[in-house]
């Protein structure tokens, strides 16, 4: 019976590795397709090239040191300006989607101070926003695309909504959303996206919604609840 269990929990383990490794192929796909549109432009020149690219492979790598920490207990909040942040990761995607010119990505900085305390990470949090834009993108008609991101604090939170003019979601699709393996109206989909978003947002207290019609758009919310620093 030791042996069974012992094959048992081989077996669990190769299968939460195979998790581990999907997870890593789909996240780093789109910060190395960015990567890979920025070298072959010659369009951006000198400093802002490099620096794009710099910040790219920056995410890259922390997005394989994010997903290779076993302990997402131990990880402390971290302080980082949201809004430089959600500026490079959208700088980012304007080059991903530059063969799409039609389709018009904005980011809207309301009421957000620079500097925020959330119990995720700016790698974590530039991956599963990047992960709900690709989202919208592959939604959004190609001649008249629109994206919108927004950002404000309020209510103790962090609110970060990803706004789209695309096909919508069927009402009876969107309860299943959000589970793996899980997609919708994208060919090669497999749900891993929204999946880690949502584990992500609801393991530290904070919230996804999904609300869409079909034939105007979808809105993504991301609510994160505020971390207080303690004094002494």
């Amino acid at each position: 019976q030791m042996k069974l269990q012992k094959a048992i929990g081989g077996l669990e383990k190769d299968r939460q590795l195979a998790q581990l490794a999907a997870q890593i192929a789909h996240d780093i796909r789109s910060p190395l397709s960015a990567l890979n549109i920025v070298a072959k432009s010659m369009e951006i020149k000198g400093d802002q090239q490099s620096d794009l690219i710099g910040k790219v492979v920056e995410r890259i790598n922390g997005i394989a040191n994010q997903l290779l920490d076993q302990s997402r207990a131990k990880r402390k909040p971290e302080v980082y300006s949201i809004r430089q942040a959600m500026r490079d990761l959208v700088l980012e995607k304007k080059m991903e989607f530059k063969s799409s010119p039609s389709v018009l990505l904005h980011l809207d900085e309301l009421q957000c101070p620079e500097n925020v305390l959330v119990p995720i990470g700016q790698t974590e949090i530039k991956q599963l926003v990047s992960n709900l834009i690709n989202n919208s993108f592959e939604a959004c008609p190609p001649s008249h695309g629109q994206i919108r991101v927004r950002m404000e604090t309020k209510d103790d939170a962090l609110h970060i909504q990803i706004a789209d003019n695309g096909r919508g979601i069927p009402t009876d699709v969107l309860q299943n959303l959000g589970t793996r393996g899980y997609t919708f109206g994208k060919e090669n989909g497999n749900g891993l996206g929204l999946h880690s978003a949502r584990i992500a947002i609801t393991t530290v207290g904070g919230q996804l919604t999904v609300q869409s019609t079909l034939g105007q758009g979808t809105i993504v919310t991301a609510m994160l609840p505020l971390v207080r620093e303690n004094r002494r």
